[in-house]
């Protein structure tokens, strides 16, 4: 048996209408209201009121209070019959005779009942699972749908209620929309993204990188924490989709503005470079010839005195937008997680799960941002420069191969290219001409015939 304080409590109510929706914006006026069509003078509300307190035996209900059935028995004591035709006067002479057993369960105005419940006490834990509550749920609502079916108009609006059935919609409702919340947040995201750094491809990847952050912390939470999925979780993945952008945007960010000759990492490359030489000095090769060694052939770019393009160039860019951000990151998510700590020593779990939370979802923000990012960045990084720019760039330098380079700079195509873009554009000249001659032909042919 379920202790008594875990025991779920349904409540059947009687001559009550509640609010169908809760009201967003400004003051609710009223919460519920007094049924109008809810006759307890009637003898056949009063029987259907007796018939809710004959509930089956697979609710599993331990104890219950039907006050209609203690009504029922002052009027067998008194020498009356139930249902009671005198109703509003006999009620009131029953409830000054004691008036303990309806105090809670009753509503009276101006002499007249016009409200009332019953409420029932069941071997079923308030802690069980959603699904569960609401297949439990479903069971009070056949029984309650159907008295109200064989009931008279005047007693056939009874329903019912309970904090387990609050609890077990609310977390189904949440967790149904999670997908769709993160989606939607997630997409949010990304467009603060593009508006702050200017380029889809390095939003993209940032945002594919915050979801796996997401994915992290929902693998911390189910897997290592052993957490049941309730609302506490569901609203913790989704409020930190925000807080999860927030390191990773610095350094995309950066990484987008950084440009080939930035002082910063023409220093640190420059940096790089002497270190690989004081290196191979020391592995008995001489200086000189080490700096040698370490600069690429002159068929390449060079780290510092020549031009840094591809994939050196982008990784100098995500070394600098460390260098610039990184320490400053570091300290945030070392602040806020110690802060965080704290929580975890609370009584309530609720506070001990957010600070677990929190401190996760921050280290693994701070990795994805100086680790996975950069790396990714590295290797399929996009250019510096505004998007559009490159955009428009590339667009002209691909129809200048397209009309033999004579458009835009002449050594961006070389023979090859140029001939080839003749033959493609002489192609489609002539296939946009066809058609025009084969017209003319014929209309020739037929000015002969005439």
């Amino acid at each position: 048996t379920v202790a008594q304080r875990q025991q779920i409590d349904v409540t059947i109510i009687f001559g009550m209408v509640a609010r169908p929706s809760s009201q967003l914006v400004g003051p609710v006026e009223e919460y519920w209201r007094f049924d109008n069509k809810f006759e307890p003078t009637n003898p056949w509300a009063q029987r259907a009121m007796m018939a809710m307190c004959n509930v089956p035996d697979k609710m599993r209900v331990v104890t219950g209070y039907c006050w209609i059935q203690q009504f029922q028995q002052y009027l067998v004591e008194i020498g009356k019959q139930f249902p009671s035709r005198d109703f509003h006067s006999d009620v009131i002479d029953w409830y000054t005779s004691d008036p303990n057993s309806g105090q809670a369960h009753l509503w009276f105005v101006n002499q007249k009942m016009l409200a009332c419940k019953m409420q029932f006490w069941t071997d079923h834990s308030k802690e069980m699972g959603a699904q569960k509550a609401l297949k439990y749920k479903k069971w009070w609502d056949e029984f309650v749908d159907g008295n109200n079916k064989v009931a008279s108009v005047t007693g056939n609006r009874a329903w019912h209620t309970a904090d387990a059935w609050v609890r077990a919609e609310a977390e189904v409702a949440i967790i149904k929309s999670t997908m769709d919340t993160i989606i939607l947040s997630a997409a949010c995201g990304g467009f603060g993204m593009l508006l702050f750094t200017g380029d889809p491809w390095l939003s993209a990847i940032v945002l594919f990188l915050v979801l796996g952050i997401i994915s992290g912390l929902a693998f911390f939470m189910v897997s290592i924490m052993g957490w049941a999925i309730g609302p506490i979780e569901v609203v913790s993945l989704v409020v930190f989709v925000g807080y999860s952008v927030t390191f990773a945007l610095h350094i995309a960010h950066d990484f987008a503005v950084v440009q080939e000759d930035d002082p910063m990492l023409l220093e640190t490359e420059h940096w790089i470079e002497q270190k690989a030489a004081k290196k191979r000095s020391r592995s008995g090769v001489s200086e000189q010839e080490a700096v040698e060694d370490a600069a690429p052939p002159s068929t390449a770019p060079l780290a510092v005195s020549g031009k840094l393009v591809g994939r050196r160039l982008r990784e100098a860019r995500a070394r600098t937008a460390i260098l610039h951000m990184g320490r400053a990151m570091i300290s945030s998510a070392a602040s806020t997680m110690g802060s965080s700590a704290f929580l975890l020593l609370c009584t309530l779990s609720i506070f001990g799960k957010l600070g677990a939370v929190v401190i996760a979802v921050s280290f693994l923000s701070i990795c994805f941002a100086l680790i996975s990012l950069p790396a990714t960045l590295i290797v399929i990084g996009p250019a510096p420069g505004p998007f559009h720019k490159r955009a428009h760039a590339k667009f002209r330098r691909w129809f200048s191969c397209l009309r033999g380079g004579d458009i835009s700079k002449p050594e961006d195509c070389d023979g090859e290219q140029r001939a080839e873009g003749r033959a493609r554009l002489q192609g489609l000249v002539a296939g946009f001409q066809r058609p025009q001659r084969r017209d003319r032909t014929t209309h020739e042919g037929q000015d002969l015939l005439e």
